[in-house]
């Protein structure tokens, strides 16, 4: 919350601001670093990296994932050798159903919560930015009324939450009324 009001702070004064750029890519972008225990000074590649493979050409998509996976592997492997009380270093040490993870389950967690922490949460604060924008009736409502924020934020993520990962079922499974099998591809909202 502070670090939020004092970016609105900076551009307040000018009456506007670019809304991805001068806030959803920065206040996420600040507190997931911070959470995962990186540097500040890894930002920009990193951005440009996660931009190459969610919106690049065929070739920036390729390079964005061969050097996002080489940052991830040296990440690990620094994060085995000396553990913090960060993000990456709770998912290096996880265990799961008594079991620690595989480096295969390791890395691909920390895949997903690199592109997940430096893309997603922008994204979808500028759909629900751009909601709030083109829906001035919305919007007056949530400042006339703002009890109803908390609700509001609830409902715009589960209805403009960004996500593109799969998953596949271990186990058969039952959900009202559906049969899912193991091995079959869910794509969860």
């Amino acid at each position: 919350r502070t670090l939020a009001i004092e970016m609105i702070d900076e551009f307040q004064a000018a009456g506007e601001c670019e809304f991805i750029r001068d806030f959803a890519l920065q206040l996420p972008i600040a507190i997931f670093l911070k959470l995962t225990g990186l540097p500040a000074s890894d930002r920009l590649k990193l951005l440009e990296w996660t931009e190459y493979v969610t919106r690049g050409t065929v070739e920036q998509h390729q390079e964005g994932f061969l050097r996002m996976d080489e940052y991830i592997r040296a990440l690990v492997a620094a994060r085995k050798a000396n553990p913090g009380t960060d993000l990456i270093s709770a998912i290096v040490g996880a265990k799961v159903a008594g079991r620690t993870i595989t480096d295969d389950e390791i890395f691909a967690m920390c895949r997903v919560v690199l592109f997940g922490g430096l893309d997603t949460v922008a994204s979808t604060m500028g759909f629900m930015a751009h909601f709030l924008a083109t829906h001035p009736d919305h919007l007056k409502q949530l400042v006339d009324q703002p009890s109803l924020v908390p609700n509001a934020v609830d409902e715009m993520l589960r209805r403009f939450g960004v996500s593109a990962t799969g998953r596949v079922l271990t186990r058969d499974f039952d959900y009202k009324g559906i049969h899912f099998k193991q091995g079959d591809r869910v794509y969860v909202f």
